[in-house]
């Protein structure tokens, strides 16, 4: 992974605290973990026994304060704490820290929280409980590690992640470690795209990023190459200069690389229609209204699929989507949309207690009619 010459002196400074805590040299997986949090990116970590696990979590943690680490049981907490304490570049007592246990004196955690600790390391029900005593304060964290022991409940401590992630900023950079990458599960929706994984085995570490789609990167860059040549042999500069002030013109900067992807998609085989049209045969449809949006990360294809699994429906019974901000539009056909209703709302989908209902309507004053 190349580094810049800040992010070098960093690196050095993570292996040295390494050296430190008695070992000759960082393992694969530190030196890859170490490298992805110093560029401040989000990734996904699968490690191997004795590959330096913990301390691939408390490096980074020493040099940017401000860590949350959410554990799945008391244990791997108490094995954090260990390690910590026998760091010398936290026993100085320049890195105040506070594990919090469900067998711990809450009294006692809640003076240390209240001293605006650089790192906090407990499981995820007891954290839970300090944030909804506003105990912890959140808007100072700047990271969140996600700790995977592999012996705890992961379906309860999936959605327990994804309910603190929820209460974290955006700019929060966060990071998964856990037994077997395949085990990611939901919780691969709380790390911000493009993801790193890093896969790992004793003796080496694989580097990749995260592919979403079933793209076929082979065909993509032939697909490139011949679009280049084309470009170079046949194509008129002048003609293409009409095109890109079009472009310019109709799309912000800022969507432009995505917009370039978009197209590439679609000539590259991909057949997701740009929208939904209106299912035919169906009858009248509902408009479904649902509190989660873009804020959320959730977007048009993450509804279809939600509501055609919940409902086991045909997707022609599904029409368009709109996803705003904190809230969405679904249309559904009316056989279906009063089951919708009943069978969804209360439903947890990404951490997120889901409210849906019929959509309101407004008359020609604006006022909210119910549907």
């Amino acid at each position: 992974m190349f580094l810049g010459v800040s992010h070098q002196l960093s690196y050095k400074k993570a292996a040295e605290i390494v050296r430190q805590a008695g070992y000759k040299s960082p393992t694969e997986l530190q030196k890859s973990a170490f490298g992805a949090a110093l560029r401040g990116r989000d990734f996904a970590a699968d490690y191997a026994p004795k590959e330096g696990k913990t301390l691939s979590i408390l490096v980074p943690s020493l040099m940017n304060k401000g860590t949350l680490i959410a554990t799945d049981t008391e244990q791997e907490t108490q094995k954090i704490k260990n390690t910590l304490r026998r760091l010398p570049s936290f026993a100085d007592g320049s890195t105040l820290s506070v594990f919090l246990n469900g067998s711990g004196n809450i009294q006692s955690e809640i003076h240390l929280l209240a001293r605006n600790p650089a790192i906090i390391v407990g499981t995820t029900t007891r954290i839970i409980d300090h944030i909804r005593r506003n105990n912890i304060e959140l808007n100072t964290l700047g990271n969140l590690v996600v700790d995977i022991a592999g012996t705890g409940e992961r379906d309860l401590f999936d959605k327990d992640v994804l309910f603190i992630s929820t209460k974290l900023s955006r700019k929060v950079r966060r990071s998964v470690f856990l037994p077997d990458y395949n085990s990611l599960d939901s919780l691969g929706d709380i790390l911000h795209r493009p993801v790193l994984s890093l896969k790992t085995t004793r003796k080496s570490t694989e580097y990749k990023q995260e592919n979403r789609g079933n793209m076929d990167e082979k065909q993509v860059k032939e697909k490139i190459e011949q679009f280049i040549s084309v470009i170079k042999e046949a194509e008129d500069p002048m003609v293409l200069k009409e095109y890109k002030r079009v472009i310019r013109k109709a799309v912000p900067f800022h969507l432009r690389g995505y917009f370039y992807g978009f197209l590439l998609k679609s000539l590259c085989g991909d057949k997701t229609p740009i929208t939904r049209k209106s299912p035919k045969g169906t009858g009248d449809m509902k408009t479904i209204f649902v509190n989660i949006g873009k804020n959320r990360r959730v977007y048009p294809k993450d509804l279809f699929r939600l509501f055609q699994k919940s409902l086991d429906i045909p997707g022609e019974m599904i029409g368009q989507i709109k996803v705003l901000g904190n809230y969405s539009f679904i249309d559904i056909a009316s056989p279906k949309a009063q089951i919708a209703v009943e069978k969804m709302d209360g439903m947890m989908f990404r951490g997120k207690k889901l409210t849906v209902n019929f959509a309101r309507k407004k008359d020609n004053n604006g006022a909210a009619l119910t549907d």
